[in-house]
């Protein structure tokens, strides 16, 4: 009996070890996707800029990058994809933020391709 009630305790301590460590573990990072009319953009530059701070991610095949080490603060998001115009915004990261919104880049007229 007390041996059973010793591994309760200790499958409870585990459990909460294991929770708070992961808690701890997991940072806020900063995603999005940048997309043409709906459609996703592979290939795209997108760079992350914090006063000398410097990130740099390409979209992948969902047009979808990831900052797994961006740290919390306002940040200046430039997306850059030949035949598109280049976009530039602040955005802030940190907890309990809302998911970024999509990066919709727009095509530019001919004479400047």
């Amino acid at each position: 009996m007390a041996l059973q009630r010793f591994e309760n305790y200790l499958c409870i301590l585990l459990a909460i070890a294991f929770l708070t460590i992961s808690s701890f573990a997991a940072a806020p990072g900063y995603q999005g996707q940048v997309s043409f009319n709906g459609f996703a953009v592979p290939g795209a530059t997108v760079t992350a800029t914090q006063d000398t701070k410097k990130l740099v991610a390409v979209t992948d095949d969902q047009g979808v990058f990831t900052f797994s080490d961006i740290t919390n603060g306002t940040w200046t998001i430039e997306v850059a994809m030949s035949c598109f115009a280049p976009m530039k915004d602040q955005v802030v990261v940190g907890p309990n933020m809302p998911p970024a919104p999509p990066w919709e880049l727009k095509m530019l007229p001919l004479e400047e391709m």
